[in-house]
């Protein structure tokens, strides 16, 4: 049924848009989290700026954070994947809500 919804050529004009919304939203959260300057994925265990490198210790993935993030919101990877994944249901959401009527019937 997923895969049915999501081949294009079954898809009416108001499941288009919503597509096309569900996409450029995603996209637009992609460039707010700014992945291009890379990410901070060492903290050290004292909670302060001046430790060796030695000192250094890993943070697990969904501590890392873009530091160029254009909102610092997004920066956090747990908020960019969480925001991802809730444009995603809303938009299968819509292509499902918006299916046409005579697909439902067997």
């Amino acid at each position: 049924m997923l895969m049915q919804l999501l081949k294009p050529k079954n898809h009416n004009n108001i499941q288009r848009a919503g597509f096309f919304f569900s996409v450029a939203a995603m996209v637009t959260v992609f460039f707010l989290h700014f992945p291009f300057d890379g990410y901070n994925i060492d903290k050290c265990p004292s909670g302060g700026w001046n430790c060796n490198d030695s000192e250094r210790v890993l943070r697990s993935f969904w501590d890392w954070y873009s530091p160029g993030a254009i909102l610092n919101w997004f920066g956090n990877m747990t908020h960019f994947m969480v925001t991802l994944t809730f444009i995603a249901s809303i938009g299968l959401l819509w292509l499902y809500v918006f299916k046409d009527k005579e697909e439902t019937t067997p």
